[in-house]
């Protein structure tokens, strides 16, 4: 399980980290899933503190729907 927060309307970097600790689950935004992807894609795999889960662990791998 996983929040998603679609679109660009709410700055959820600042917030996300308290939210996946709240939750108990990951939480991804839009910009969040293009840069995981982008980043991926280049093979870069430098952690991005302060944005979630999914860009802090280069090994965090989602699982398949």
């Amino acid at each position: 399980d996983a929040l998603y927060i679609n679109g660009g309307g709410w700055d959820v970097a600042p917030v996300v980290d308290y939210l996946e600790q709240d939750l108990g689950m990951p939480v991804v935004w839009a910009l969040a899933a293009e840069l995981w992807h982008a980043y991926r894609t280049l093979g870069l795999r430098d952690p991005v503190d302060g944005c979630g889960r999914l860009l802090k662990d280069p090994q965090y791998r989602p699982a398949p729907a």
